[in-house]
């Protein structure tokens, strides 16, 4: 019973701070929020802009971190054909980039969520099919987060 207990604990633990420790901006969100507002005081759930991957790992192993930083080289590699620049903070793009925002070989992100060290790619819609099921099958023994952003994220 406590095993089946701890899971739905755990997974929120993981996800809620994620959502809300980085919002992503999106001004076109900004300008419409009080009509897109009225939509969700009607019931109609916030439409899914882009999406975030995470993969965490621990900062006090060099190894952990040299392995995680290898999967990010990995992965920029793999979808050099549809990557745009890096982005350099969370912000919509519009495009398929790999986010570098804070040393990732020292430092968690600056405002949270994080307690570890993570690097993460903005995708957006089209693109998550391509990138999700990749970043599965080649996270070795690292956590991923995938959450979507709204724009209704603070």
């Amino acid at each position: 019973k406590m095993v089946k207990l701890l899971l739905p604990i755990s997974l929120f633990v993981l996800f809620a701070p994620s959502v809300l420790g980085h919002p992503t901006k999106y001004p076109h969100v900004e300008v419409n929020k009080k009509e897109l507002r009225k939509r969700l005081d009607d019931g109609e759930p916030p439409a899914i802009l882009s999406w975030h991957i995470h993969m965490t790992y621990f900062l006090t192993n060099q190894d952990n971190i040299d392995g995680a930083l290898a999967i990010r080289d990995q992965a920029a590699e793999y979808f050099a054909p549809y990557l745009g620049p890096e982005c350099d903070g969370r912000y919509d793009y519009g495009y398929l980039c790999i986010i570098n925002d804070h040393n990732f070989e020292n430092e968690t992100l600056a405002g949270g969520p994080f307690p570890v060290g993570e690097w993460s790619i903005f995708i957006p819609v089209p693109y998550y099919s391509l990138v999700i099921p990749w970043m599965i099958q080649h996270r070795g023994d690292y956590s991923l987060i995938v959450h979507p952003n709204s724009g209704f994220e603070y």
